[in-house]
């Protein structure tokens, strides 16, 4: 039983590592295709954040909380 759940547990980390360096791979490759007019009118839509702080900051609002730029950063890094 013990030894099911520690191989489940490596094949899915092994999945997840597998995955990542796909999406990194597919997201690197999309963003040298896009055009550099459409990355600087995106930057600008978001005031210069990134789309996951965005998303942490409206969360956390619709909590009753309230994170500065540290906490923001740091979480949307770890969030990411």
């Amino acid at each position: 039983m013990m030894r099911s759940v520690l191989r489940h547990a490596l094949e899915g980390a092994a999945a997840g590592l597998l995955a990542t360096w796909a999406m990194d791979r597919v997201t690197t490759a999309g963003y040298r295709l896009e055009p550099e007019e459409a990355r600087r009118r995106e930057y600008e839509a978001r005031g210069g954040r990134t789309a996951d702080a965005i998303m942490l900051e409206r969360t956390a609002r619709r909590f009753g909380r309230d994170f500065d730029k540290e906490d923001v950063a740091l979480a949307g890094e770890w969030l990411h």
